[in-house]
């Protein structure tokens, strides 16, 4: 072969060699994509969620001694409550409130509300209350009698301005109530000649009562000083009663006095009249003469 021909045949061979690779430097490869992660944002509840249910338990002293009434504000969806009072036992109720009796002076309370709710039972924070000291009841107290009435005196309780005062008759019904500021209160005009007990009780300022003082008198419409006047130990004080009453220095608004019982439906007590008295004595006189005379005339005569 002609050397010519020899190195045309070699420069194409190498042209074939070369190309592919000045092909490839010319077209860098394309790299391949990478991965990314989608992140959703969370989307914002329209209404936020409700905060616990975890109220404050109140207390307050009742006005009748020894007892406390407890409540809270209700629980959402609560079909009911219980109240656990450590030392006394679990209570049960359909509302937000709880009455306690039988709470002593000084009495610490701690209590626990667990409502119950479809979703299951949510107590609250424990709460603690100590029950004040009690009020301190009248120490003495006396019926005197007036023209046409009886008037009940009393030594005032230090640190309470204000008494509550009933009047019953013999049968232990309420006459007369009235609340007063001073240490007496007058109840006339009164039949004559029946039994009549008064009470007293202290009442302090936030309301709560001392046990009440009672005493026990007659009254008959003549002149002199008191009868029967007793005095009798405190009693526990009863619920109030709408019953009007006259009294001396009322705290409470105007007052109308009610209608005293009829003089006719009461049977009078003469024992304690000074003119039954009189009569009595006259006729023991009387009586003790014809005895003397009745002896005298059997005594035989002498011939």
């Amino acid at each position: 072969m002609p050397l010519r021909a020899s190195v045309l045949l070699c420069a194409l061979a190498a042209g074939l060699v070369l190309l592919p690779a000045a092909a490839a430097a010319a077209d860098p490869p394309t790299p391949s994509p990478t991965p990314t992660s989608t992140t959703t944002a969370p989307v914002p509840s329209a209404t936020p969620p409700a905060p616990a249910w975890d109220p404050a338990v109140r207390f307050a002293a009742g006005a009748v001694p020894g007892t406390v009434t407890l409540s809270w504000d209700p629980a959402p969806g609560a079909t009911g409550y219980a109240v656990v009072v450590a030392g006394r036992g679990r209570s049960t109720t359909s509302v937000p409130s709880l009455l306690l009796t039988g709470i002593a002076p000084g009495t610490d309370l701690r209590v626990r509300v667990v409502a119950e709710t479809a979703e299951g039972a949510v107590p609250s924070s424990p709460a603690r209350w100590t029950a004040p000291a009690a009020v301190p009841a009248v120490a003495d107290a006396s019926l005197v009698r007036t023209r046409v009435g009886l008037r009940l005196r009393w030594t005032p309780v230090p640190g309470v301005t204000s008494y509550l005062v009933e009047l019953r008759g013999a049968d232990g019904t309420d006459l007369h109530r009235t609340v007063a500021g001073g240490s007496s209160v007058t109840f006339e005009p009164l039949p004559s000649g029946t039994l009549y007990s008064a009470l007293v009780t202290a009442v302090a300022a936030d309301g709560r009562r001392s046990q009440a003082r009672a005493v026990r008198s007659m009254f008959t419409a003549t002149a002199g000083g008191p009868t029967g006047t007793a005095t009798m130990p405190a009693v526990a004080p009863q619920p109030l009663q709408t019953v009007s009453a006259r009294g001396s220095a009322p705290v409470a608004a105007a007052v109308q006095p009610q209608a005293p019982p009829s003089a006719a439906a009461i049977r009078p007590t003469l024992v304690d009249s000074p003119v039954a008295a009189a009569a009595c004595a006259a006729a023991a006189v009387v009586l003790g003469a014809l005895a003397v005379l009745g002896l005298l005339l059997r005594r035989p005569r002498k011939g």
